[in-house]
């Protein structure tokens, strides 16, 4: 089968097409030589380029001609949400286009699980986004918003909305910014509940989404937690100082998300809570 990834060199990207590279024809989007460098050791083909180049997509798209696109791209170096909305909107708009010129059978597409309106349930993938939020949370919706709805435009296609990812190369680990403040003392937390989801697990939700049915799936852990409940925790792992850790008011958005639909459907984590994946870190 012939995969292409988008993100392919990022934190999630590099550990799917590591993977998928074992057993099927893959390839990258990188920018950089340097990323393309790095998809060749793991074995796929590389496309150097930008995403926001309709024409540089649709010529990729159809040279490889794959069966299945994993759209995982991000735009996070300047920790930008307007950088990553507009990535959102218009590199999915590009590889929407692309691939139904030439074909592609199904496309997986990552989304958030923050994004749903405000509410004292648990968030079900029926639940609402939060269309009515102010701005800056509004940029980061609008976003997820067109990237959803261009990826819904395939006949077949997976949505998975991730939760807070941590674990190996994320903001949580040894020299991530998060890990940082926390030894720092100078740690910022919200009183709302965080839904985490370890990258390990992340990754397996990518690759079964290659089976799964069409639909939207929310990738999140067994266990929603508020920040006066994992902040301590975290910081008791890292033989940092809790009592530094100052909290900020909950908001109304921060909510808990259900992952019942995705184990329904075969989906299993290898930590189903970040009490265990956070011992690693």
């Amino acid at each position: 089968m012939e995969i292409l990834i988008t993100g392919a060199t990022g934190v999630l990207g590099k550990r799917i097409t590591k993977h998928l590279a074992k057993i099927h024809d893959v390839a990258g989007l990188t920018r950089t030589k340097s990323g393309a460098d790095m998809l060749h050791t793991l074995n796929a083909r590389a496309y150097i380029g930008n995403i926001r180049d309709k024409a540089f997509v649709f010529d990729m798209v159809n040279s490889f001609k794959p069966t299945i696109i994993i759209h995982q791209v991000t735009d996070l170096k300047h920790l930008s949400s307007q950088d990553n909305a507009t990535i959102r909107k218009i590199g999915t708009q590009h590889i929407v286009a692309a691939s139904l010129a030439y074909h592609v059978e199904k496309l997986i597409s990552q989304s958030i699980s923050w994004a749903y309106e405000a509410g004292k349930e648990t968030a079900t993938e029926d639940t609402p986004l939060d269309l009515a939020a102010d701005f800056p949370r509004k940029t980061t919706i609008d976003g997820i918003l067109a990237l959803e709805k261009a990826t819904q435009q395939l006949a077949q296609h997976v949505i998975l909305r991730y939760g807070t990812l941590y674990g190996e190369d994320t903001w949580y680990a040894k020299n991530g910014d998060i890990h940082q403040q926390f030894l720092d003392g100078t740690a910022k937390v919200s009183h709302g509940i965080t839904n985490f989801i370890h990258i390990q697990d992340a990754v397996a939700a990518a690759i079964l989404a290659i089976s799964l049915p069409t639909g939207i799936y929310n990738i999140v852990d067994d266990e929603p937690a508020c920040g006066p409940i994992w902040a301590p925790y975290y910081a008791k792992q890292l033989n940092g100082d809790s009592n530094t850790i100052s909290y900020l008011s909950k908001n109304p958005w921060e909510r808990a998300v259900s992952n019942a639909v995705y184990k329904q459907n075969g989906g299993k984590l290898a930590f189903n809570s970040w009490r265990e994946g956070m011992k690693d870190l």
